[in-house]
């Protein structure tokens, strides 16, 4: 048990580092080019290996201390395990929701599926699990929890609006898949800023700056996120006509 739980951690950093280097020549490379695909297929399957590693890593920690009754004196680790589990759930989420809508660029109505509809509306329940864990079992880790638990909503939610068509450009999938992605890659950033943070910055593990590493991606991350979309939306014309949609009373002939 020991072995294998080393053997994910390590993997976890190791793989970890490699998505991180990876997720930024798609953001920068030509979209579509040869870069892009290859840099950005490195990055999913990190992704995915980094996701499953963390899931496993919670699973066993959390098993270790149901077993040996360790519970009281483990509230707070139980926490960052139950956050832990809740982040590495979404952002798999987000790494197949972002290949899901290339594979159905022309219709996004193919994605709305049971399986899919799973996807979307599980993170939805975990965004919502880790409040009710917040506020039901305080602890230090209830301002973390509280402050990144909305991760879960904005990713459901725009995948059910998305798979049931309502979104009308052409270049819907382009926008979901930029979205996706770059959120994903919030997520690995959080994970590089929490446990480099201490180690290589000697930022404190206590008090109110523990809170910084955890909430600092998601702070630049999530504004540059919207500023790159509405860049891509002014390329291709997608931005709302505001002259259009002005008081033809008010604007003159």
């Amino acid at each position: 048990m020991e072995l294998l739980r080393e053997f994910s951690r390590w993997s976890h950093v190791i793989v970890g580092f490699t998505g991180l280097a990876a997720f930024w020549f798609p953001v920068f490379a030509r979209k579509g080019g040869p870069l892009h695909r290859r840099a950005g297929r490195v990055f999913m399957l990190s992704g995915y290996w980094v996701t499953g590693s963390a899931a496993l890593s919670c699973t066993l920690m959390t098993y270790k201390i149901f077993s040996r009754d360790l519970v009281a004196e483990n509230t707070n680790t139980l926490a960052s395990l139950a956050f832990l589990a809740y982040l590495a759930w979404v952002t798999f989420a987000m790494l197949r929701y972002s290949l899901g809508v290339l594979n159905t660029k022309k219709d996004p109505t193919q994605l709305d599926t049971p399986g899919w509809r799973f996807l979307a509306y599980s993170t939805i329940a975990a965004s919502a699990a880790i409040i009710a864990y917040a506020a039901l079992i305080p602890s230090p880790w209830s301002i973390i929890l509280y402050a990144l638990s909305p991760i879960g909503f904005g990713t459901g939610f725009p995948m059910l609006y998305y798979m049931a068509g309502r979104i009308e450009s052409k270049k819907a999938w382009f926008y979901e898949h930029l979205s996706a992605t770059l959120a994903a890659g919030i997520a690995f950033h959080t994970a590089f800023a929490v446990f480099g943070a201490s180690r290589l910055f000697g930022v404190p593990s206590d008090g109110l700056l523990r809170v910084l590493p955890w909430i600092l991606p998601s702070v630049v991350g999530i504004p540059g996120l919207v500023l790159w979309k509405r860049h891509y939306q002014r390329k291709f014309g997608d931005l709302p006509n505001r002259k259009a949609n002005r008081d033809p009373v008010a604007s003159g002939p």
